[in-house]
């Protein structure tokens, strides 16, 4: 199975990628999508997945500025989900 990896914030994921999304999963992808919250899109982006084909969506604490302090706790959060998820 070929799989991928989308990382992007919520805003982005539901304005750009969400038909993308669909047609990797109909083409037989295994799609996880890991977002930061960023807008207000992601309740519309939780309800628009079960209609995309579900895809493994987890949701980590980083934040556009480089200088925030969430973005320590979001690199650990990111970090584990790539520990935990290998996509080998």
């Amino acid at each position: 199975m070929k799989k991928i990896l989308i990382t992007a914030t919520e805003l982005h994921m539901d304005q750009f990628w969400i038909q993308h999304i669909k047609n990797l999963i109909d083409n037989g992808y295994k799609v996880d999508l890991v977002c930061s919250y960023v807008g207000d899109r992601l309740e519309a982006l939780k309800s628009k997945l079960p209609l995309i084909g579900n895809p493994k969506f987890t949701l980590v604490d980083l934040k556009r500025s480089p200088v925030s302090p969430h973005n320590i706790h979001g690199y650990f959060q990111l970090k584990k989900y790539l520990k935990n998820n290998t996509m080998i």
